[in-house]
């Protein structure tokens, strides 16, 4: 098994009630296995035309859980969307995003999906620079998220990146 076989068996095409199922039975294992003071985590990304404007249209929504990838192809099989909903409204899975204002806006108006809880990193990020305090005119950039990663010094990205694959979650530990 070559790097492009792993990899391709950790992406999941949801668009029939089997993965779906399946899908279902993976977050129930990992809701299981969060505690009181330790939600589970997911990572959310969805895809469509003009998400979260009038006549917006979602089509897959991409979820991360633990080392595999769950692409949910709404168009294909619409009632995923019910599926879709009790996991993105599931208080013990913490949600986490990149500069999801385009999705929140999908979910919620499109959907009646209300995304919760939810931490998006590009606010972390922004947040992390600043120091809390908006800019000289009141104002904050966002950026990308491969323009906040390259600012990065070499020692957070290390930790970042061992922390991805220890955890699954983007954040770094105090260094010693």
């Amino acid at each position: 098994m070559d790097l492009t076989d792993i990899e391709a068996s950790s992406y999941i095409l949801c668009d029939n009630q089997g993965r779906l199922d399946q899908l279902k039975t993976h977050i129930e294992a990992v809701t299981n296995l969060a505690s009181a003071d330790e939600k589970a985590v997911i990572f959310l990304d969805c895809e469509g035309r003009d998400l979260g404007r009038i006549d917006g249209k979602l089509g897959l929504v991409q979820l991360g859980i633990e080392s595999k990838i769950y692409l949910i192809d709404v168009i294909a099989f619409p009632k995923a969307i019910a599926i879709v909903k009790e996991i993105l409204e599931d208080p013990v899975l913490e949600k986490i995003v990149w500069d999801g204002r385009s999705d929140y806006a999908e979910l919620w108006h499109g959907h009646g999906i209300d995304l919760n809880p939810v931490i998006d990193l590009q606010l972390v990020q922004v947040y992390r620079l600043c120091g809390g305090s908006p800019g000289p005119k009141g104002f904050i950039a966002l950026m990308g998220m491969s323009t906040a990663f390259s600012r990065l010094n070499f020692r957070e990205r290390i930790c970042i990146d061992l922390d991805r694959l220890t955890t699954g979650l983007p954040t770094c530990r105090a260094a010693g």
